[in-house]
């Protein structure tokens, strides 16, 4: 009875024309919308100390919310995702361009046309460029789980931010350890 309630809720809830909007005309460009909305982004100023130095984990955060998260929906999932994470990791490491063939490849868990925003990617490709950079965290969960749209500016800030905050923290949690 219950389910019954919640689906016809949720039936009602969407707009008859809805099917026939995502369907008509060409999907939108969404690396179009971003190249056009960067520019316009209020980026926030990045922290002084220790900007240009490695920053490395207590712990690999990537590979163990990988372990916590993907592996409690679907361990083979989880198995490949961590695949797909030391790709990325090696990519980085010998200086690859980030493109969509070597994105792509890095497809061993999942496939996706990416025309949705999958996460998954989105989430190797951070660790990609911030491997490329010399930066680890010691968590993402909080990264993993904000969405953020291609043509939100707010969205673009608040992603920065967030990584930011997870690099001064792994940064703080380092420092601590070696006193």
């Amino acid at each position: 009875m219950l389910v019954d309630d919640v689906a016809e809720r949720l039936a009602l809830s969407l707009r008859p024309d809805d099917a026939r909007v995502r369907s008509a005309g060409p999907a939108p460009d969404h690396l179009e919308r971003w190249l056009a909305v960067r520019e316009a982004v209020p980026w926030p100023a990045g922290p002084d100390g220790g900007a240009q130095a490695p920053v490395t984990p207590s712990c690999d955060g990537a590979a163990q919310d990988i372990r916590s998260f993907d592996g409690a929906v679907d361990p083979a999932r989880a198995q490949g995702l961590l695949a797909a994470l030391e790709l990325a990791r090696a990519d980085a490491e010998r200086g690859a361009a980030l493109d969509f063939d070597l994105l792509g490849g890095w497809q061993v868990c999942f496939f996706h046309p990416f025309d949705d925003g999958n996460a998954r990617s989105a989430f190797l490709a951070l660790v990609f460029v911030l491997a490329r950079e010399g930066v680890a965290l010691d968590g993402v969960g909080p990264i993993r789980r904000i969405t953020c749209r291609a043509d939100d500016p707010q969205d673009a800030v608040s992603l920065a931010r967030s990584i930011g905050f997870h690099t001064e923290d792994t940064r703080r949690t380092a420092a601590s350890r070696a006193s």
